[in-house]
């Protein structure tokens, strides 16, 4: 079993299980940490998490808790933790839970909450819709098609900021295709969730050469870009159709016409070298994408 969940009545927990209730939420700093021997009733803990988060996905990522394909009738729940309404916590460990879904029928993938009937809480594959207290991650339509409908936990209180989803963050290597001498370029897709971010952003410095700074910012509700470009030894400029993931003037650029429908990201990227060029025909060549949600 690669998940796990607090807290259960009548189960035995140590300090260090009390303790990543506040590890979720807060930084390291001055504070009163729960110590094994002393008796705690732990059976309050949901009870104070409850005040402090709604329910839903912790956003550490864009793969937290991500359901994608496995082997033929399987699918893996990405690694993650999620809270539930009434305040407890369930978390898949490394590896990811595969989990079994039924052909040919619509299947629910949920984390459900069923500490007040049974004592448990648990990842499921069902044909029935899930109710109660429930974290829906994904639906598996009748074609074997997986649609993510995640949604993020975020804080009730406002000085919790590591679950309020202020940020999240996109690190990936994509593959484009040299298809001239100066240009390369592909299109990736990013499942990023049903969530509530209002910008995505992009920025950059190379100390190396001239001091060139970049910022780009995607504005998630219209789909609007702008983009500044600040040099030490050429003029400064905006551009509102792509983003920047790298700016070395002539030399080498790499940028991005993004869009965003129903929780997928799609990128149209190029890479560009007036000066010296990308490489030969049909070559590929691997270029970082680094985001920022907010």
């Amino acid at each position: 079993m690669s998940y796990k969940f607090s807290f259960a009545d009548n189960a035995k927990y140590s300090a260090t299980d009390v303790n990543n209730i506040t590890k979720r939420l807060v930084t390291s700093g001055i504070a009163e940490s729960f110590e094994n021997g002393i008796p705690y009733n732990v059976s309050r803990f949901n009870e104070a998490g409850q005040l402090l988060y709604t329910s839903g996905v912790v956003p550490e990522s864009c793969l937290t808790l991500k359901v994608v394909k496995s082997t033929d009738g399987k699918i893996i729940i990405n690694p993650g933790y999620a809270f539930f309404d009434d305040g407890s916590v369930i978390e898949i460990g490394d590896g990811g839970e595969e989990l079994s879904y039924t052909k040919g029928v619509m299947n629910y993938v949920y984390l459900k909450n069923n500490l007040e009937a049974a004592n448990v809480s648990y990842p499921c594959c069902s044909t029935e819709a899930p109710e109660g207290d429930y974290v829906m991650l994904a639906i598996v339509n009748e074609n074997g098609v997986i649609f993510d409908k995640r949604t993020y936990a975020h804080g009730k209180l406002p000085g919790y900021q590591s679950v309020t989803e202020e940020l999240m963050f996109l690190d990936e290597k994509v593959e484009v295709t040299v298809t001239e001498r100066s240009i390369a370029s592909g299109e990736a897709s990013f499942d990023i969730g049903a969530n509530r971010f209002k910008y995505m952003i992009s920025i950059g410095k190379m100390d190396h050469y001239n001091e060139r700074e970049y910022v780009s910012v995607y504005r998630i509700e219209d789909g609007k870009i702008v983009s500044f470009v600040k040099t030490a030894t050429y003029d400064s400029f905006f551009d509102s159709e792509k983003m920047y993931f790298y700016y070395d003037r002539v030399r080498r650029q790499v940028n991005a016409i993004p869009s965003i429908t129903d929780g997928v990201l799609k990128m149209k990227i190029e890479l560009n070298d007036s000066r010296d060029g990308v490489g030969d025909v049909g070559e590929k060549i691997s270029v970082d994408i680094k985001l920022i949600f907010i």
